[in-house]
């Protein structure tokens, strides 16, 4: 697979991010680990607010039980959301 490079913003980037992880939500496909596995690696790009804005759609997720298939992509969201608290603990330190 060849690679592209492609230029944006920390804003740009986190209402990506944001909103490709907002259309997975209770979805039961492949999308699910798709869309993770690509916005893993960019955790640390992101501002301060997107992480916080991810960490509390992640908990709205919880909230509703709204991780899709409980086998396939629950555990997904789950990692998933002990990144985010886990990235958002490390800010907290560091400041």
């Amino acid at each position: 697979m060849s690679k592209i490079t492609i230029e944006l913003s920390q804003e740009d980037l986190g209402i990506l991010i944001i909103c490709a992880l907002r259309y997975c939500a209770g979805r039961k496909t492949y999308i699910v680990s798709l869309i993770l596995g690509i916005v893993k690696p960019f955790i640390s790009k992101l501002s301060d607010k997107d992480i916080g804005v991810l960490l509390n759609d992640y908990k709205e997720q919880e909230r509703s039980e709204n991780f899709g298939d409980s086998i396939i992509d629950k555990p997904l969201w789950i990692e998933w959301g002990e990144l985010l608290q886990n990235e958002q603990d490390k800010r907290k330190e560091g400041n």
